[in-house]
């Protein structure tokens, strides 16, 4: 999947509830961009999914290896 479609794709799914779908296209974007927007955007689809163990652990990983993120 090219990033053009995926950064199209999870405004789409996440609209229309589609939370696993836009959660998948958020974690092809962390690997290719890994900007601040997609992270907190991965994060924000992870609470709204109820997951707060997974946004505890996906942070501390990530002030652990991307401290500027903070």
């Amino acid at each position: 999947m090219s990033p053009h479609w995926i950064n199209k794709s999870y405004s789409t799914y996440e609209a229309t509830g589609r939370l696993q779908d836009a959660l998948g296209c958020y974690e092809c974007l962390c690997v290719s961009q890994g900007s601040e927007e997609v992270y907190k955007g991965l994060l924000e689809c992870y609470l709204n999914l109820d997951q707060p163990h997974s946004v505890m652990n996906i942070t501390q990983g990530l002030l652990g290896t991307r401290p500027e993120l903070e």
